[in-house]
């Protein structure tokens, strides 16, 4: 089959390389559609075709300015793209993630220009919030197929309306390619303490404020014990009062952290907490 995973924002670049590649060795012709991932330099799968069509003059612009200019470009790129899939007669659309949010009217009209089925996987199903859950169903119904992770996820897509028929499980993968990395030690962690840590895009819904709540009762129990929270806080007011608790042996390292840091990060870290 000839497959295209779409990324507009490169989001989860790391997720997309493991699927793709994962596709590939199947036999798959795989190819990414995403914008340039710009926090680090990454080695893409040899396995998979890259196509960074997106963004490509937003990108070049500084800071907020950049945002806003995706915003404009965003339409022309997706409606560009159909076009293309169109001459390449691709057999299935894989989109990751929703960026506007008529995104799904959008890629709908993307079936119909490009004539191929089209798969949205949703990432964050079980997030907690009914309007977001509700948007969110209502957006996954315009398209062939939805995945989610976990039967949590699949359940609440189920309960807020969509067929069984339509959603499908596939357990989040292993991503292997940050073994092979040199892992750069975590700054300001201190060594030979035990910690828990907490890595990733911070938004509400991921429970930062109840792990906080939670923190005291974990250090009476275990005295010295670190909590790092580290990645870049998105909506989440927590990320500031992790800030404010360094007396109760909390780390926040509030910033995007390149794959090495986040390597380290896991490493050192006794347990993750999700």
């Amino acid at each position: 089959m000839r497959i295209v995973l779409v990324d507009p924002r490169s989001d989860s670049a790391p997720y997309d390389d493991g699927l793709a590649d994962a596709l590939a060795r199947r036999g798959h012709d795989v190819t990414i559609a995403t914008s340039r991932f710009r926090h680090a330099v990454r080695e893409r799968p040899p396995t998979v075709r890259v196509a960074e069509r997106f963004y490509r003059l937003a990108d070049r612009l500084p800071g907020r300015l950049r945002t806003l200019a995706r915003g404009v470009e965003h339409v022309p790129d997706v409606l560009a793209l159909a076009l293309e899939l169109r001459r390449q007669r691709v057999d299935v659309i894989h989109v990751q993630w929703l960026v506007l949010p008529a995104d799904a009217r959008l890629w709908r009209l993307v079936r119909r220009i490009a004539r191929a089925p089209i798969v949205l996987t949703a990432h964050n199903a079980a997030r907690s919030g009914a309007h977001g859950n509700e948007r969110l169903a209502g957006d996954a119904r315009r398209f062939d197929a939805v995945i989610a992770h976990s039967a949590a996820g699949a359940r609440a897509l189920v309960e807020l309306g969509l067929e069984p028929g339509r959603v499908h499980r596939v357990r989040h993968g292993v991503l292997t390619a940050y073994a092979g990395l040199e892992p750069t030690p975590p700054a300001g962690v201190p060594a030979g303490l035990p910690v828990a840590a907490f890595l990733g895009l911070l938004r509400p819904y991921k429970g930062l404020a109840d792990l906080l709540d939670a923190w005291p009762a974990v250090r009476a129990r275990a005295p010295g014990a670190v909590l790092h929270v580290a990645g870049r806080p998105f909506g989440e007011p927590a990320a500031a009062r992790a800030r404010r608790m360094a007396a109760q042996g909390v780390v926040a390292d509030l910033r995007f952290l390149g794959e090495a840091e986040l390597a380290g990060a896991l490493e050192r870290a006794a347990i993750v907490v999700l």
